[in-house]
């Protein structure tokens, strides 16, 4: 009976691997939709680095010029949590000749399935941003015109010893850039892209950034168009929502974090995205909160700030 049961989870195992395998295959998108053509002509606009002897060829013929740092993109990949999305994966890491990770960088770039002028616009978009987002890797990968020369000019800046370790360390410069889709409905879109940054100090920094558009066109959606109640309600909403928070762990907050909550409601100052419950402040760690605190947020229901 034990053996059987082996055998049948074996004969399991076997066919969730096929089945997890056509699922990330083009020819396999779920309601039937199948992934679009591979976008080549990212490959220049992206920029990403590349490690290899090979010159890989653009679909009108025309070489990437040799040295150039470019990213490429992996196959489009099903996103599992968001049926009505896939994603591209951009990833690379760089090891040192002492065996140590030089350059890391892993970057998801989400992209609807839905066709239509509205999805395309939307998707249009969301490759803008990454493509800003990348630029400042770009700007590091740049120091050599690829890895393999980024690598050799960093040890000879730092003089290898005679037992081929490096006199000094090089830093580990880490990019990593994924998503959220913290709201999907027949009116909006929200898209958090959450990033993280490591150029070798204590610590590396989180940072965000937040897409919302309208479904209908695939425009994106301001404050103003957003919201029914006017800027003063917005910000009353904002200041007691993160009281509450305040009051809750105040051991979490600086003293004078209300003060920073009131001062950005004078400027309009302030990070939100969208969820089904309602619209969500934070502020960035040491703006609010010690380091370890992360993102603080506050949630405000949407029966107190409709959306329009």
């Amino acid at each position: 009976m034990k053996k059987n049961s082996r055998e049948e989870l074996l004969i399991l195992a076997i066919l969730a691997a096929r089945i997890c395998r056509h699922g990330n295959h083009p020819g396999y998108g779920r309601r039937g939709k199948s992934f679009p053509p591979r976008r080549r002509w990212q490959t220049r606009e992206l920029y990403a680095a590349q490690n290899t002897q090979t010159v890989p060829q653009e679909e009108d013929g025309e070489d990437l010029a040799p040295g150039e740092n470019v990213f490429f993109l992996e196959a489009p990949r099903t996103d599992r949590l968001n049926p009505d999305f896939y994603y591209y994966a951009i990833q690379k890491e760089l090891i040192s000749s002492d065996g140590k990770a030089v350059i890391e960088y892993d970057v998801k770039l989400p992209q609807l399935r839905e066709n239509g002028a509205a999805s395309e616009r939307i998707n249009q978009q969301i490759w803008e941003t990454y493509q800003s987002l990348l630029a400042a890797v770009k700007a590091r990968l740049d120091a050599g015109t690829t890895f393999r020369e980024y690598h050799r000019d960093r040890e000879a800046d730092h003089g290898p010893q005679g037992d081929g370790a490096l006199a000094s360390p090089i830093y580990h410069y880490i990019y990593q850039a994924n998503y959220r889709i913290t709201l999907y409905s027949s009116k909006y879109l929200c898209v958090l892209i959450e990033e993280y940054e490591n150029t070798g100090g204590a610590h590396g920094m989180p940072y965000r950034d937040v897409l919302i558009f309208r479904v209908a066109d695939g425009l994106p959606a301001a404050q103003d168009s957003l919201f029914a109640e006017n800027r003063e309600a917005w910000e009353q909403k904002k200041e007691e929502a993160f009281a509450e928070e305040i009051r809750r762990q105040p051991e979490l907050y600086w003293e004078n974090a209300m003060d920073t909550v009131r001062r950005d409601s004078e400027t309009s100052r302030q990070g939100y995205y969208l969820t089904r419950e309602g619209v969500v402040f934070y502020y960035a760690p040491y703006e609010l909160a010690p380091y370890a605190a992360g993102y603080v947020e506050a949630l405000v229901p949407y029966a107190q700030l409709p959306l329009k």
